[in-house]
């Protein structure tokens, strides 16, 4: 499993945050599962889940031998013309990881194939995506992903902010 991870320092929000923990343990630590959920479920459904239009047209293969295994294999197993699942767009999931004065939330695609169709998820990472996918309409998360960050961080930043008023 590949996963891209993201970091923020919260200066000192995550203190108050803390505190509220030991005050109410349950309360705050749903609340806080909460807006880390809701922010990346919602990074998730409206930049990664991607629905392109059927391709129709002549295949741009990446090899000959890529041609040659997806006949052999009836369509790598998803039949000839081979037909979508939804399961590239089911497969994003997100960990968390809360530390006393940060916040780690990773996002991964568990998909076994998901790399050939919207390629590596960080931008530092090899290009995988397949030409065919590139020329059915499938864009790259990698530069999405790099674009939404810092929005995503300063959504969970804002909503962090917000618990504490919450429950005082």
């Amino acid at each position: 499993m590949i996963g891209i991870a993201v970091s923020a320092t919260t200066n000192g929000a995550l203190d108050r945050l803390e505190r509220l923990v030991k005050q109410y343990p349950d309360e705050v630590q749903e609340g806080a599962y909460d807006v880390l959920v809701d922010a990346g479920n919602a990074l998730i459904d409206r930049q990664l889940v991607q629905n392109p239009a059927p391709f129709t047209g002549r295949r741009d293969w990446q090899s000959e031998r890529q041609r040659r295994a997806y006949f052999a294999t009836g369509g790598f197993g998803r039949g000839i013309p081979s037909t979508r699942t939804g399961e590239i767009n089911d497969a994003w999931e997100l960990g968390f990881d809360v530390q006393r004065s940060s916040i780690t939330v990773t996002l991964f695609n568990v998909s076994d194939h998901y790399r050939f169709v919207v390629g590596s998820l960080r931008m530092d990472g090899p290009d995988t995506q397949q030409r065919m996918h590139k020329q059915g309409g499938w864009k790259p998360v990698a530069p999405i992903i790099d674009a939404a960050l810092p929005s995503f961080r300063a959504s969970v930043l804002r909503r962090i902010r917000i618990i504490p008023k919450d429950f005082v």
